[in-house]
């Protein structure tokens, strides 16, 4: 299975692992955006450390950000916060946020840990919404 959800109280954890495409990333966020427990969680986190290799384009990137805005405006306080070291993953992390209208919505980082403190940070300070997308 290459992503695996676990719906938490304030949120869900996808853990992706293997070979990831596009249609892995889609079918995740279809899942969240089609699950009556999302209408109340604050936060995704998107594991990508257990993936082997990815195959995932550009223009892919693009229609995932397009998709990610549509879910922004059906939960506006949802907050994405993606976890990879991998530099081809980081790279289309890159090319998400430069074409995403919303980028503050989302984090990137190297660590499980890293990645809750920022999205626990927000749930003590609604709305601050600190940026990380700059690694």
């Amino acid at each position: 299975m290459p992503c695996r959800l676990d719906w938490e109280q304030n949120g869900v954890y996808a853990k992706f692992s293997g070979v990831c495409t596009v249609v892995d990333v889609l079918h995740a966020f279809e899942q969240i955006g089609g699950d009556v427990r999302a209408d109340d969680i604050l936060f995704a986190i998107f594991d990508f450390l257990d993936v082997e290799s990815q195959n995932v384009t550009e223009s892919e990137t693009e229609e995932i950000a397009a998709i990610d805005n549509a879910l922004a405006l059906s939960f506006p306080r949802l907050r994405f916060a993606s976890i990879t070291t991998d530099p081809r993953i980081l790279e289309l992390w890159r090319h998400f946020i430069s074409v995403h209208p919303m980028p503050e919505r989302h984090g990137v980082f190297p660590s499980v840990a890293e990645a809750r403190a920022w999205l626990a940070d927000d749930e003590t300070n609604p709305g601050s919404y600190p940026t990380r997308h700059r690694r």
